[in-house]
Protein backbone atom coordinates (compact mmCIF):
# COMPACT_ATOMS: atom_id res chain seq x y z
CA UNK A 1 0.00 0.00 0.00
CA UNK A 2 2.87 2.37 0.71
CA UNK A 3 3.95 2.06 -2.91
CA UNK A 4 0.57 3.32 -4.18
CA UNK A 5 0.58 6.09 -1.61
CA UNK A 6 4.05 7.16 -2.75
CA UNK A 7 2.91 7.15 -6.38
CA UNK A 8 -0.13 9.26 -5.53
CA UNK A 9 2.02 11.72 -3.59
CA UNK A 10 4.52 12.02 -6.44
CA UNK A 11 1.69 12.47 -8.96
CA UNK A 12 0.08 15.21 -6.86
CA UNK A 13 3.42 16.98 -6.49
CA UNK A 14 4.05 16.75 -10.25
CA UNK A 15 0.60 18.20 -10.93
CA UNK A 16 1.27 21.09 -8.53
CA UNK A 17 4.68 21.82 -10.09
CA UNK A 18 3.28 21.73 -13.64
CA UNK A 19 0.32 23.87 -12.60
CA UNK A 20 2.62 26.48 -11.05
CA UNK A 21 4.70 26.43 -14.22
CA UNK A 22 1.58 27.02 -16.35
CA UNK A 23 0.34 29.84 -14.13
CA UNK A 24 3.74 31.56 -14.00
CA UNK A 25 4.35 31.26 -17.75
CA UNK A 26 5.07 34.58 -19.47
CA UNK A 27 6.17 33.19 -22.84
CA UNK A 28 2.70 33.54 -24.35
CA UNK A 29 1.59 36.87 -22.89
CA UNK A 30 0.78 38.22 -26.34
CA UNK A 31 -1.99 35.60 -26.52
CA UNK A 32 -3.30 36.85 -23.17
CA UNK A 33 -3.72 40.47 -24.25
CA UNK A 34 -7.20 41.77 -25.01
CA UNK A 35 -6.73 41.45 -28.76
CA UNK A 36 -4.78 38.18 -28.44
CA UNK A 37 -7.65 36.57 -26.55
CA UNK A 38 -10.08 37.61 -29.27
CA UNK A 39 -7.79 36.23 -31.96
CA UNK A 40 -7.50 32.83 -30.28
CA UNK A 41 -11.29 32.63 -29.75
CA UNK A 42 -11.97 33.54 -33.39
CA UNK A 43 -9.19 31.20 -34.51
CA UNK A 44 -10.64 28.33 -32.51
CA UNK A 45 -14.12 28.96 -33.92
CA UNK A 46 -12.79 29.12 -37.49
CA UNK A 47 -10.71 25.96 -36.98
CA UNK A 48 -13.74 24.10 -35.60
CA UNK A 49 -15.94 25.13 -38.52
CA UNK A 50 -13.13 24.31 -40.94
CA UNK A 51 -12.76 20.87 -39.36
CA UNK A 52 -16.42 20.06 -40.03
CA UNK A 53 -16.35 21.56 -43.52
CA UNK A 54 -13.23 19.63 -44.53
CA UNK A 55 -14.79 16.34 -43.37
CA UNK A 56 -17.91 17.07 -45.38
CA UNK A 57 -16.14 18.30 -48.52
CA UNK A 58 -13.05 16.11 -48.77
CA UNK A 59 -13.64 13.08 -46.57
CA UNK A 60 -10.89 11.51 -44.50
CA UNK A 61 -7.98 13.39 -46.09
CA UNK A 62 -9.64 16.74 -45.49
CA UNK A 63 -10.79 15.62 -42.06
CA UNK A 64 -7.30 14.70 -40.89
CA UNK A 65 -6.03 18.05 -42.17
CA UNK A 66 -8.86 19.77 -40.31
CA UNK A 67 -7.99 17.88 -37.13
CA UNK A 68 -4.38 19.11 -37.37
CA UNK A 69 -5.51 22.74 -37.75
CA UNK A 70 -8.03 22.32 -34.93
CA UNK A 71 -5.38 20.89 -32.56
CA UNK A 72 -3.14 23.90 -33.20
CA UNK A 73 -6.05 26.25 -32.43
CA UNK A 74 -6.90 24.24 -29.29
CA UNK A 75 -3.30 24.48 -28.06
CA UNK A 76 -3.31 28.24 -28.71
CA UNK A 77 -6.50 28.88 -26.77
CA UNK A 78 -5.37 26.68 -23.89
CA UNK A 79 -2.03 28.53 -23.75
CA UNK A 80 -3.93 31.82 -23.71
CA UNK A 81 -5.95 30.80 -20.64
CA UNK A 82 -3.04 28.88 -19.04
CA UNK A 83 -5.10 25.65 -19.04
CA UNK A 84 -6.88 27.16 -16.05
CA UNK A 85 -9.98 25.05 -16.68
CA UNK A 86 -8.10 21.84 -15.86
CA UNK A 87 -5.96 22.91 -12.92
CA UNK A 88 -6.71 21.55 -9.44
CA UNK A 89 -8.35 23.82 -6.87
CA UNK A 90 -5.29 23.82 -4.62
CA UNK A 91 -3.18 25.81 -7.08
CA UNK A 92 -5.84 28.40 -7.98
CA UNK A 93 -6.72 31.41 -5.88
CA UNK A 94 -10.35 32.26 -5.10
CA UNK A 95 -10.73 34.60 -8.06
CA UNK A 96 -9.38 32.04 -10.50
CA UNK A 97 -11.59 29.28 -9.08
CA UNK A 98 -14.65 31.49 -9.40
CA UNK A 99 -13.68 32.48 -12.92
CA UNK A 100 -13.15 28.84 -13.88
CA UNK A 101 -16.45 27.76 -12.34
CA UNK A 102 -18.37 30.54 -14.16
CA UNK A 103 -16.68 29.53 -17.41
CA UNK A 104 -17.73 25.90 -16.95
CA UNK A 105 -21.32 26.97 -16.25
CA UNK A 106 -21.35 29.20 -19.32
CA UNK A 107 -19.79 26.44 -21.43
CA UNK A 108 -22.31 23.88 -20.18
CA UNK A 109 -25.26 26.15 -20.95
CA UNK A 110 -23.88 27.01 -24.38
CA UNK A 111 -23.17 23.42 -25.39
CA UNK A 112 -26.54 22.24 -24.05
CA UNK A 113 -28.33 24.99 -25.95
CA UNK A 114 -26.56 24.27 -29.22
CA UNK A 115 -27.16 20.52 -28.94
CA UNK A 116 -30.82 21.11 -28.06
CA UNK A 117 -31.35 23.39 -31.06
CA UNK A 118 -29.59 20.87 -33.33
CA UNK A 119 -31.79 18.04 -31.99
CA UNK A 120 -34.94 20.09 -32.53
CA UNK A 121 -33.88 20.95 -36.09
CA UNK A 122 -33.16 17.26 -36.77
CA UNK A 123 -36.54 16.24 -35.35
CA UNK A 124 -38.34 18.83 -37.45
CA UNK A 125 -36.44 17.73 -40.56
CA UNK A 126 -37.25 14.07 -39.96
CA UNK A 127 -40.87 14.92 -39.13
CA UNK A 128 -41.26 17.01 -42.26
CA UNK A 129 -39.80 14.19 -44.34
CA UNK A 130 -42.40 11.79 -42.96
CA UNK A 131 -45.47 13.87 -43.83
CA UNK A 132 -46.36 11.64 -46.78
CA UNK A 133 -47.12 8.66 -44.50
CA UNK A 134 -43.80 7.03 -45.40
CA UNK A 135 -41.53 6.17 -42.51
CA UNK A 136 -39.24 9.07 -41.70
CA UNK A 137 -35.55 8.29 -41.72
CA UNK A 138 -32.37 10.20 -41.28
CA UNK A 139 -29.39 8.75 -43.10
CA UNK A 140 -25.81 9.88 -42.70
CA UNK A 141 -22.79 8.72 -44.62
CA UNK A 142 -19.40 8.07 -43.04
CA UNK A 143 -18.09 11.59 -43.67
CA UNK A 144 -21.22 13.20 -42.21
CA UNK A 145 -20.94 11.06 -39.07
CA UNK A 146 -17.27 12.02 -38.71
CA UNK A 147 -18.09 15.70 -39.25
CA UNK A 148 -20.82 15.50 -36.62
CA UNK A 149 -18.57 13.68 -34.15
CA UNK A 150 -15.60 16.03 -34.56
CA UNK A 151 -17.84 19.11 -34.54
CA UNK A 152 -19.43 18.06 -31.24
CA UNK A 153 -16.04 17.14 -29.81
CA UNK A 154 -14.61 20.53 -30.78
CA UNK A 155 -17.62 22.24 -29.22
CA UNK A 156 -17.38 20.32 -25.94
CA UNK A 157 -13.60 20.46 -25.55
CA UNK A 158 -13.23 24.11 -26.52
CA UNK A 159 -16.24 25.62 -24.75
CA UNK A 160 -14.66 26.00 -21.28
CA UNK A 161 -11.44 27.55 -22.63
CA UNK A 162 -13.42 29.82 -24.96
CA UNK A 163 -15.63 30.98 -22.09
CA UNK A 164 -12.52 31.60 -19.95
CA UNK A 165 -10.84 33.56 -22.75
CA UNK A 166 -13.91 35.75 -23.24
CA UNK A 167 -14.22 36.30 -19.47
CA UNK A 168 -10.55 37.26 -19.21
CA UNK A 169 -10.92 39.58 -22.22
CA UNK A 170 -13.90 41.26 -20.56
CA UNK A 171 -11.94 41.58 -17.30
CA UNK A 172 -8.95 43.09 -19.17
CA UNK A 173 -11.23 45.82 -20.57
CA UNK A 174 -11.76 47.30 -17.11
Amino acid sequence: MARWSDLRTRKEETVRVNARRALDDTDHDRLRSRSGLMWVVVGYFVASVLLVALWLLFGAIGGVTGIAVWVVALIAIRLAVRSQADLPDEVLDERMRGERDRAYLTAYRTVAGIVMVAAIVALIAVGAAGLDDAPATLTLNENEVNALFWGLLALMIGAPSTALALEQRRRNAT
